[in-house]
């Protein structure tokens, strides 16, 4: 992980991310009501690098122009 220094290898930083979307889509999951839009959970790579996934997804992929609202994770 790049953003990490010795003797922290940067493990907290991608667990607390994960985890914390995995929270969120399970409570999206089993809410009574579905959500009025569709969700998108985006795990990215290559953030560290000029953000490589996130333009990836911006550049490449059909659903990108539907977004309406985001949250970006990140400890």
């Amino acid at each position: 992980h790049y953003d990490a220094v010795y003797p922290s290898y940067g493990a907290s930083d991608d667990s607390v991310g994960v985890v914390i979307l995995l929270e969120l889509f399970r409570n999206f999951i089993f809410k009574k009501e579905p959500p009025v839009n569709p969700i998108i959970i985006l795990f990215n790579n290559g953030e560290e690098v000029k953000l490589l996934g996130s333009l990836a997804f911006c550049r490449s992929h059909r659903w990108y122009k539907t977004i309406q609202r985001f949250m970006n994770i990140d400890s």
